[in-house]
């Protein structure tokens, strides 16, 4: 039986594919998220999540001409990251609360090593992955 994601998780995800495979068209963002996620979404379903996203400015949509038809590609943003930073910290707030902030800035209060900002990154992606 297949798990159909949350549409937080996939907006995530398509999130993720534009920035790691970028510029993509529709088609290819869904044909990615197939490939990864293993269900099988409608073309409209992922073409909605990429509207409202360019809709709030994080991502761009540009024009190209591909075997004599006009397609759009998707990439991020400049403010895309800031964007992303902002739902995981909003969704470790809503989880959290006080508690949650109160050690996120006793965290950075202290030198961190490359080794603490990896373990801070996969704990923020096991968070968004269990929450939805």
């Amino acid at each position: 039986m297949k798990t159909v994601m949350r549409s937080g998780e996939l907006k995530r995800l398509v999130l993720i594919i534009i920035r790691e495979e970028g510029p993509l068209s529709i088609r290819n963002i869904l044909n990615s998220i197939r490939d990864k996620s293993k269900n099988d979404y409608a073309y409209t379903t992922i073409a909605t999540i990429v509207k409202r996203l360019e809709q709030k400015n994080i991502v761009i949509a540009n024009q190209k001409l591909i075997n004599n038809r006009f397609t759009y590609e998707y990439s991020l943003s400049q403010d895309a990251p800031k964007d992303e930073i902002k739902d995981i910290l909003h969704s470790l707030i809503n989880r959290f609360g006080t508690v949650g902030i109160r050690h996120l800035g006793k965290v950075f209060n202290e030198d961190l090593t490359e080794e603490d900002i990896l373990r801070i990154k996969q704990q923020f992606e096991e968070l968004e992955t269990t929450e939805g």
